[in-house]
């Protein structure tokens, strides 16, 4: 498999999804997740006594949505991954949560399409030059918002 970045906006693919759903014309699988991702920063200083404090650490939450060919055959997978650092925490409070969760498409929507918040990447996996015209077919109407019958 090969990884291709896209360029387009992941609002774009999860609204055109949307609307596919709601005419009941989704031509594709989809799978979406969240998940938490808790990592540790370097020992701050504190503001008042300026001795060495506590290190905080940052959590990240990460939503991952995976649109795939109804059959195996078509060969490709598109991902969109968002990366949203959520906040600050100290050392002694609760981790982030394990594992993935899994989520609908609209609850990505609004905890991951979020203008001017997180980092998206855009991607599609190719098996080879016939599987990414296959899917250049769906791409063209994502683009263009077109929404075949």
């Amino acid at each position: 498999m090969e990884t291709v970045p896209l360029d387009i906006a992941p609002q774009q693919v999860v609204h055109w999804l949307r609307d596919e759903r709601r005419v009941g014309a989704l031509p594709v699988d989809m799978r979406a997740t969240r998940s938490y991702v808790a990592q540790e920063s370097k020992p701050r200083i504190d503001d008042i006594g300026g001795d060495a404090a506590e290190p905080l650490g940052v959590i990240t939450a990460v939503g991952l949505l995976e649109v795939t060919p109804r059959t195996d055959r078509d060969g490709w997978a598109l991902s969109i991954r968002v990366e949203d650092d959520i906040g600050a925490r100290l050392p002694e409070d609760d981790s982030a949560p394990e594992g993935e969760e899994e989520i609908d498409l609209d609850t990505f929507n609004a905890d991951f399409i979020v203008p001017d918040r997180g980092t998206a990447f855009v991607s599609v996996d190719v098996e080879d030059a016939a599987s990414m015209a296959r899917f250049e077919e769906l791409f063209e109407s994502m683009l263009t918002n077109i929404h075949p019958k």
